[in-house]
């Protein structure tokens, strides 16, 4: 097995950046969902899973500042105030870009999933500190993929519906990672707990626009949760917790453990 891609989201919700290295500590990715767009009205972190224009968007890190890319291409620094008029234009509400902040509580409401008609809104508290879902580290097999598309082969499943930190090419088939959740993974330097099985969510079924390497315009299909929540439980990939600190890169050897 082998690490096949390497991604980083600076800007919660928004697209990410495809990286060759990354150095890695317990609390994720370095600049991994460090920064957030917050709602001046709510103070909550805006999420795709409710605000699903995000992911028109796209952060980098340039100088160690995050950078959020318009969809009409514009480039602006995301933690200057001057620019955030131009956020709100695009977003609709009265937002500032916040970052991480040690001890620092964030989270948001879920709005009913329009995929569940009994759904009701809900609460997600991100851990302390930090602008993540849930653990610091996402990964994801090409084995899973396949395997998801013979599920369903008129959708697209696209590694970027699933946002995750780590793509890892494994010459095996079927949902292998679900056999890795209570053992160990190295990845290059990197030790990590595989905790669980990653649960999906409405952003899976949003459409995103073009990527800057070329990659293709994904449309908006929500037969995607629908088959994940039918044959899977609505699970694909997993959920890691870095064991140690490094660097992890793209190429690098994955070895299962334990």
């Amino acid at each position: 097995m082998r690490v096949a891609a390497l991604w980083r989201y600076p800007v919660k919700s928004l697209r990410g950046e495809w990286l060759t290295e990354a150095p890695l500590t317990r609390t994720g990715l370095g600049g991994d969902r460090a920064w957030a767009f917050v709602d001046d009205a709510t103070g909550d972190v805006l999420s795709a899973k409710a605000v699903a224009k995000l992911l028109d968007g796209t952060a980098v890190i340039r100088d160690g500042r995050p950078v959020v890319v318009l969809p009409d291409q514009t480039q602006l620094e995301a933690t200057d105030p001057a620019n955030w008029p131009s956020f709100m234009r695009w977003l609709g509400c009265h937002v500032r870009v916040v970052a991480a902040r040690p001890g620092i509580e964030a989270g948001f409401t879920i709005p009913p999933n329009e995929l569940d008609p009994d759904d009701e809104p809900s609460r997600l508290d991100c851990p302390p500190g930090t602008f993540f879902d849930d653990a610091p580290v996402h990964a994801l097999t090409t084995a899973s993929l396949r395997a998801a598309a013979a599920l369903a082969p008129q959708l697209h499943w696209d590694a970027r519906r699933f946002r995750p930190n780590i793509v890892v090419e494994v010459a095996e088939d079927g949902f292998v990672e679900d056999g890795w959740v209570g053992r160990r993974l190295r990845v290059g330097e990197v030790e990590f707990e595989v905790a669980r099985t990653t649960g999906r969510c409405i952003v899976t079924t949003h459409g995103q626009g073009p990527g800057r390497d070329g990659s293709a315009v994904l449309p908006v299909e929500r037969d995607v949760l629908r088959r994940l929540r039918s044959e899977r439980d609505g699970r694909l990939g997993v959920y890691l917790r870095p064991l140690g600190e490094g660097v992890v890169r793209r190429e690098d050897p994955v070895t299962l453990l334990g």
